[in-house]
């Protein structure tokens, strides 16, 4: 699975900030960063089915991530 998908994803998710004005947090780039390279890794070489596999991969290694970097019970909050 190539890289392209989960870069469209974190984009998405900055998107999310700079929508409402907000700057992305540290820890959410960081997790961000994290979270695309540990699922590329894991679906790497191998054909995945995207909304079953790959953005629930994708959205697991960034909670963990983020849950690390900030604390498990400050969630990613976009105003």
């Amino acid at each position: 699975m190539g890289a392209l998908p989960l870069g469209i994803v974190a984009a998405a998710y900055r998107e999310a900030f700079r929508s409402v004005g907000e700057a992305v947090p540290d820890d959410v780039e960081a997790a961000l960063g994290d979270a695309v390279a540990c699922t590329a890794e894991e679906f790497d070489g191998r054909s995945a089915r995207v909304g079953e596999e790959l953005l629930p991969a994708f959205y697991g290694h960034f909670v963990g991530f983020h849950a690390a970097y900030h604390g498990a019970s400050q969630p990613v909050v976009v105003s």
